[in-house]
């Protein structure tokens, strides 16, 4: 297996490298609307129809609020779903995981948050856990406690790659097709772990990929299929590639959609940066 450099201990989110105007240079044109695209678009009228048709609301793709209602209405953060978010490092888009987890305790939802840069204000509705490595166990474990005297709503884990596994051989019953009993790689590990935490809420996994480019597939930056990026597709019902734009506008690349419309199209969401200091 190829070295992946998670760099995970020395990047602190709240310290952007690229400034507004340097993102909007940087940044690929958004393309041209297509015919295809007018399919996708009755496509999604369709689907809102039939949510209101199931009483769920119209245009509410998510359960949990976001502070960007652009972003709220293409995420789909319901029932027990896992959502998956690659961001470029250093950038303000990097700490969203945060930036939702606070805003839906605001908003009075029961919120468990694993990150190593907690805010500085926390909503009475946030669970703060900053174990640098947790095991999936104690995701767990955090995820059934009580906030509040209720249960949480809402998990959200910074840097999914941070979670903790131990070594193992591969089972017996897959000797016949290794010459020994190699040990199942750092990336298989990861994967169930993160697949083994059900919680029966959704929940969001965020991490981070240097020079991801929204226009393009995943697959394209990441370059190596056992980079966390890359392990999110197997892990999550719903994963997202996000790069700001312009000042106010941030390209959303839905990666995967499940059976939603939205699945490979790259989307401008008005997503204005949060006050890092706002009450």
């Amino acid at each position: 297996m190829a070295h992946i450099d998670l760099d995970i201990n020395t990047e602190d989110p709240d310290e952007p490298e690229l400034t507004p105007a340097t993102a909007a240079e940087d940044a690929p044109p958004t393309p041209p609307a297509t015919d295809d695209d007018a399919a996708t678009d009755a496509l999604a009228e369709r689907r809102e129809e039939l949510l209101n048709s199931l009483g769920l609301g119209a245009g509410r793709g998510s359960f949990i609020p976001t502070p960007w209602p652009g972003l709220t209405e293409l995420i789909t953060l319901d029932y027990n779903a896992k959502v998956g978010i690659v961001a470029e490092p250093k950038t303000r888009e990097a700490r969203i995981g945060r930036d939702i987890a606070v805003h839906a305790a605001k908003a009075g939802v029961p919120t468990v948050l694993f990150t190593r840069f907690p805010p500085e204000n926390l909503p009475p509705c946030l669970l703060i856990d900053e174990n640098p490595y947790p095991k999936a166990k104690d995701i767990v474990g955090r995820g059934r406690t009580l906030i509040r005297g209720e249960q949480p709503r809402f998990l959200v884990v910074e840097r999914f790659e941070r979670i903790h596994t131990e070594p193992q051989p591969r089972p017996d019953e897959y000797a016949d097709f290794y010459e020994e009993r190699e040990e199942v790689s750092w990336a298989d590990r990861l994967m169930h772990a993160a697949r083994g935490v059900q919680l029966g809420y959704p929940s969001l996994w965020t991490t981070v990929l240097p020079g991801i480019n929204p226009e393009r597939p995943l697959s394209e930056s990441a370059k190596n299929i056992d980079h966390p990026s890359m392990i999110l597709t197997d892990v999550c019902k719903q994963l997202l590639v996000v790069r700001r734009h312009s000042p106010d506008v941030v390209n959303v690349r839905v990666e995967l959609d499940g059976l939603g419309p939205w699945h490979g199209r790259t989307i401008p969401v008005q997503w204005q940066p949060l006050n890092l200091h706002a009450e």
